[in-house]
């Protein structure tokens, strides 16, 4: 049985919504260096997301990825993406959604990427936060491991990777499908499913 947290402010301010508890996230860090810390116990533990049918790790070269600069300056704010490591593992595992493309570096290395596509809930807006998890496959490991996380601006158009560069185009996927649009018309169905309108 789904269980379900009402929130005053939740989606919209003028009524009571039900907000599905998965999009809850447990953990806080009060910046990227502390939710760093926070996930270094997960490294090469496997986290498996049931719905995709996939399973990934985090390595100590992508816990410091996830904490550079530049991975920071793609989410919306420092203290989103600091709330998304922390809950990583979390939000790996409630990813609705994968869209898979090769990599756009063409390593031999790597099988493919996938872009995972999730929501969580920022308390302090009272609103739903998009966020991509990147992961490479790597063909040398046979592993999935985690590259990067982006808590996305929802106002702003989204990509593959979590850029809002408002790219339209890109590699295609094998049924021809371009990753970019594939991955916003499927986060833009999991908010509407998640944010019924008033």
């Amino acid at each position: 049985m789904l269980k379900f947290i009402v929130y005053n402010n939740y989606p919209h301010p003028e009524r009571t919504d039900l907000l599905h508890e998965k999009f809850i996230m447990p953990r806080s860090a009060s910046s990227v260096a502390e939710a760093q810390k926070l996930i270094r116990p997960l490294v090469n533990v496997d986290i498996t997301n049931e719905k995709i049918g996939m399973t990934a790790f985090l390595s100590n070269r992508s816990i410091k990825k996830l904490g550079s600069e530049k991975a920071t300056s793609k989410s919306i704010s420092p203290a989103l993406h600091a709330k998304a490591i922390a809950n990583i593992d979390i939000l790996y595992k409630n990813a609705d959604f994968d869209v898979t493309h090769s990599d756009y570096k063409n390593s031999t290395r790597v099988k493919q990427i996938h872009r995972l596509g999730t929501l969580m809930f920022d308390e302090k807006s009272g609103k739903l936060v998009p966020v991509a998890i990147t992961v490479k496959e790597f063909l040398d490991r046979n592993a999935n491991i985690v590259y990067s996380i982006e808590a996305l601006d929802i106002n702003k158009k989204l990509n593959s990777a979590g850029r809002t560069t408002g790219l339209t185009g890109g590699p295609c996927n094998g049924g021809g499908t371009v990753p970019i649009t594939e991955f916003n018309e499927k986060m833009q169905l999991l908010l509407d499913n998640a944010c019924p309108k008033s």
